[in-house]
């Protein structure tokens, strides 16, 4: 289990990265033209155009938090590794 943790005010219109040998996964952090908070998530293949995307939207900070580690935990667990973002 890894034992990196986000600070999700610090993370707020910044991108967190993560890839596998053939696909990524991106969680972007940043607030909707009403000020609430969403976190966008974005997934594919690095060499097609095939993948999804979603939006969810959180009630605050520390939702986030709780949010972005279960990704993590995933991430991990299906082989991703968390990369510097573009």
């Amino acid at each position: 289990m890894s034992a990196t943790q986000f600070d999700a005010a610090a993370l707020v219109n910044r991108s967190l990265r993560w890839e596998s040998d053939t696909r990524y996964y991106i969680a972007f952090v940043h607030q909707d033209l009403f000020g609430d908070l969403v976190l966008s998530r974005y997934w594919g293949a690095k060499e097609t155009r095939q993948g999804g995307e979603r939006h969810e939207r959180l009630t605050c900070l520390e939702d986030i938090e709780v949010r972005l580690q279960e990704i993590l935990r995933v991430r991990e667990r299906r082989g991703y590794r968390l990369v510097p973002s573009h």
